[in-house]
């Protein structure tokens, strides 16, 4: 069944018999997302309670969880494996590597509970293909869509189940029937409690899906700029985002924690050294960097890739899959 657990700010966070009680009913793998720093945070994975508990409680030393919006999401597997990649949150993004990634940074996350009527690719599953194949290109064309009325009704038609938003503003939208306690959202009533989980539908369905099929030149234009600060949910809101035309294309780019979780890039003028969870890597090992407002990767000029010992990250042609790359960046 999963849970969702949505969280606003200035609302108690959820107590610990009400997390166990989450995690006894759907113990396939849990995550959460979080606002921090002005950016959405999806930290997932947790394939046992115990990892799970730990991350809250080393969230609590730097944040305050009353304050921050969080959404929980706690799994029962129905496609694509039991496995750290496919639990929730996930970023809205075509790109499958970076829906498997388990330590994100974005500007809109998603949770989902339910089966959505989708076939999905081998490997991956049913939330996973619908972000990418239609939330993503819903939101490449209406950046605001989660405040759109029609939006709204065409996600929720598509997903017959229900769903969480979080953005970058710390606005929580759910679509979908939703259970209020303590002014915390659940997507069912399974953090009451249920004693032993009732339910484990392993349904494995699918096909392979050639994604280097797909690398053919395409013109688009996509929002950037800061969103409108309205909150209204209304038919037709608008947003005072700023439209540039940019080129993009796909091309085999590798992620560069995909290689080395401990890998990082470092730009050779200034010293400076920085994680490599946004990073990828070209074929002539060029380093991209990534840009959630796009959902693209943009090349990078004097940046270098090292592995976690400090050796040169050489690119490896089976980790790569089809990224979108910006190759006009003048209008960035």
């Amino acid at each position: 069944m999963c849970i969702i657990c949505a969280k606003p700010a200035n609302v108690k966070f959820p107590s610990e018999e009400t997390i166990r009680n989450m995690w006894n009913a759907n113990s396939d793998g849990a995550g959460l997302m979080y606002v921090k720093d002005g950016k959405v945070r999806i930290e997932k994975g947790f394939m046992t309670y115990k990892s799970f508990t730990a991350k809250l409680d080393e969230l609590r030393k730097t944040l305050d969880l009353v304050k921050t919006p969080v959404v929980m999401h706690f799994r029962i597997t129905t496609h694509g494996g039991t496995c750290a990649a496919n639990t929730h949150p996930f970023p809205v993004t075509d790109s499958i590597a970076r829906l498997k990634q388990t330590n994100v940074t974005t500007t809109l996350g998603v949770a989902h509970n339910g089966i959505i009527p989708i076939t999905p690719r081998k490997g991956i599953s049913d939330t996973m293909e619908y972000i990418a194949t239609q939330l993503s290109p819903l939101t490449r064309a209406l950046p605001d869509w989660y405040h759109s009325t029609p939006a709204l009704e065409l996600v929720r038609n598509a997903l017959h189940s229900k769903l969480a938003v979080l953005d970058s503003s710390g606005e929580i939208v759910t679509i979908g029937d939703f259970v209020e306690d303590n002014g915390v959202l659940y997507s069912n009533t399974s953090f009451r409690g249920w004693g032993k989980r009732w339910v484990n539908a392993n349904c494995y369905s699918g096909f392979d899906l050639d994604d280097w099929d797909d690398y053919y030149p395409t013109t688009a234009s996509r929002s950037g700029g800061k969103k409108s600060k309205s909150k209204k949910k209304s038919s037709g809101a608008k947003t005072d985002a700023k439209t540039y035309p940019i080129t993009i294309k796909k091309a085999p780019l590798m992620w560069l924690v995909m290689a080395d979780e401990g890998a990082y890039v470092s730009d050779p003028k200034t010293g400076h050294i920085i994680e490599g969870a946004d990073f990828l890597l070209d074929a002539d090992e060029h380093v991209y960097v990534y840009d959630p407002t796009f959902d693209a990767a943009s090349r990078t000029k004097d940046y270098r890739a090292y592995t976690a010992n400090g050796s040169c990250l050489r690119f490896n042609e089976e980790l790569a899959c089809g990224e979108y790359i910006i190759t006009d960046t003048d209008q960035l």
